[in-house]
């Protein structure tokens, strides 16, 4: 699998599905990977959602509301993305 991932052209997609599927499985280390480069290769709205909740799993709440705003600037406003700006640790 890693060697398929740093081949060049692995969709954002692919990696956002990745990225959410090791959150799903408490490995915020390797969820920030996958997102990281998902963001990389598609910097949308819901891609920074997404990495501002691995920041969040990973214990990063600062940098967890940064990218949540993000989302927010770039049209992606829904109420859970606010829930998650306004609950999140300080």
């Amino acid at each position: 699998a890693q060697r398929w991932l740093s081949r060049p052209g692995v969709s954002a997609a692919a990696l956002l599905t990745l990225g959410e599927l090791a959150l799903q499985a408490g490995q915020a280390a390797q969820a920030l990977n996958f997102l990281e480069k998902a963001y990389g290769a598609e910097a949308g709205a819901e891609m920074a959602e997404r990495l501002g909740d691995a920041y969040l799993a990973a214990g990063q709440p600062a940098r967890a509301r940064e990218y949540w705003r993000l989302a927010q600037e770039k049209g992606y406003d829904h109420d859970a993305l606010s829930q998650k700006l306004n609950s999140a640790p300080r």
